[in-house]
């Protein structure tokens, strides 16, 4: 099967040599020494280690989370559910009968030239986002681009590019929501970090399903040349399908207090290593002692309703099954994705993923952009959107006029991030959450395209 879908082939000279096991075995090292905590915390710590002991004697039916897990991800297998574009011909912007049973297999495609695509409007994008990293309302990090498409005529029309959509399309079928963007993408030069294996199921983003179908595509377009030593990404194909069992088994422990997260290592319907378990107390009494496990960006003033951050969140639900059976990632092939500008490359973000660091003197760009099934758009667990939408409007003179001019108050989106029906129909009963595509442009048209501040391109290496 491998063979005949060409993954040698496709990713030619790209394998890498890397153990996500290890990085995540360091990672959860991080903060789990109880002595670094305070009074309180320490107390919260032992009655918690008390109750796992105590719990772990006890009789109890449930299995371990660690045998569920290999008992599940042994009968989880890949399904792609298309309705209507799943089509054979290679012609206009569809994919291939050949690319699409590639996704379903490895979850993602290698980079993929974006016919059509105008250099002008790459151009554009990069200026914006170039705008949004160097802002001085963004600190260090720069601005989040969640809410920059709303507007940006140029972001809406790079998300509802046909070369885009209708790739998109033959993955996930004609029902078709855009979740909005992702980034900006960038790497400084000569940077000292870079982002650690992670992955995140299709609700984390606000679409949904558990029943193994790949849900959610996102679409990482580089605005430069990507490559491993300016810190492009790499994927470990095929992996979504450990993620994948992670979700349905592990305890839910996105998002949620510390006593929440005891409650529920102790009753969830597996069980977890009492030792595993302390830790994982540990690590988020230690939050505030550790900036790695802190919410990028978030301190007790940001309004962040949690603070835990969610690469480490993962990180903990990956060692409930123990390092026995999450060996089983790097089992997978891991690959580097590297991307001209102006290609892009589909992938799920329930693969593991990461990124190289920078070690160029110029900068790595690109945006991400996030597509779901229609009939899966929920509310999703990463947003605070009207918290990101209010603080376009204190930054951006006329963000607030488009927002009035289009009818979408701010409040519209404290349950779901704002979004796009990019293909078929808005789903009933979910019509706030959505922007008409024609009267967003019309209302941008209206204020010269954007909203928006631009700058000239950060530098590049040569």
């Amino acid at each position: 099967m491998e063979n005949a879908l060409g993954f040698q082939e496709s990713f030619k000279n790209q394998h890498l040599q890397s153990s996500i096991l290890e990085e995540y075995r360091d990672s959860f090292a991080i903060g789990s020494d109880p002595n670094t905590l305070n009074g309180d915390a320490r107390a919260i710590y032992e009655g918690a280690v008390a109750a796992f002991n105590h719990h772990a004697k006890q009789t109890d039916d449930r299995p371990s989370c660690g045998e569920l897990f290999a008992r599940t991800f042994q009968e989880l297998s890949a399904k792609l559910d298309v309705r209507g574009s799943a089509r054979e011909d290679a012609g206009g912007a569809h994919l291939t009968r050949h690319q699409q049973d590639f996704f379903a297999k490895y979850g993602v495609l290698p980079a993929i030239h974006l016919e059509s695509l105008a250099s002008d409007l790459v151009s554009s994008v990069d200026r914006l986002c170039c705008g949004l990293v160097t802002h001085e309302a963004g600190g260090v990090n720069g601005l989040s681009a969640t809410p920059a498409w709303i507007f940006d005529r140029d972001l809406l029309a790079l998300a509802t590019h046909p070369s885009i959509v209708e790739k998109v399309a033959s993955l996930l079928g004609d029902e078709l929501t855009f979740l909005g963007s992702d980034g900006p993408m960038f790497l400084p030069p000569n940077s000292t970090s870079k982002t650690a294996w992670h992955a995140f199921d299709a609700e984390h983003f606000g679409g949904g399903g558990k029943d193994g179908n790949l849900q959610l595509v996102s679409v990482w377009v580089a605005l430069a040349d990507a490559n491993v030593a300016n810190g492009c990404m790499k994927i470990a194909p095929g992996s979504y399908r450990a993620f994948n069992t992670l979700d349905q088994i592990a305890p839910r422990l996105y998002g949620v207090s510390v006593q929440e997260a005891i409650d529920e290592l102790l009753n969830g319907k597996t069980k977890v290593d009492p030792v595993i378990a302390a830790q994982i107390v540990c690590r988020r009494l230690n939050d505030k002692n550790f900036p790695a496990l802190m919410r990028l960006g978030s301190n007790d003033k940001s309004g962040e309703s949690y603070r835990y951050n969610p690469f480490h969140s993962a990180v903990d639900r990956a060692f409930c099954i123990g390092e026995r059976e999450l060996a089983v990632l790097d089992d997978c092939p891991k690959v580097a994705l590297e991307a001209k500008r102006g290609e892009a490359f589909f992938f799920t973000s329930q693969n593991a993923h990461a990124s190289f660091r920078n070690t160029t003197p110029g900068w790595r760009k690109a945006i991400a952009l996030r597509y779901v099934k229609t009939a899966t758009a929920r509310k999703g667990t990463i947003t605070q959107s009207s918290q990101r939408l209010r603080g376009y409007l204190d930054i951006f003179p006329g963000a607030s006029e488009l927002l009035r001019s289009v009818g979408r108050p701010v409040d519209n989106f404290e349950d779901a991030a704002p979004r796009l029906c990019v293909r078929g129909r808005v789903p009933e009963g979910q019509e706030q959450f959505y922007f008409d595509i024609q009267t967003l442009n019309a209302a941008l048209a209206r204020m010269g395209g954007t909203c928006l501040t631009r700058v000239e391109p950060l530098p590049i290496a040569a």
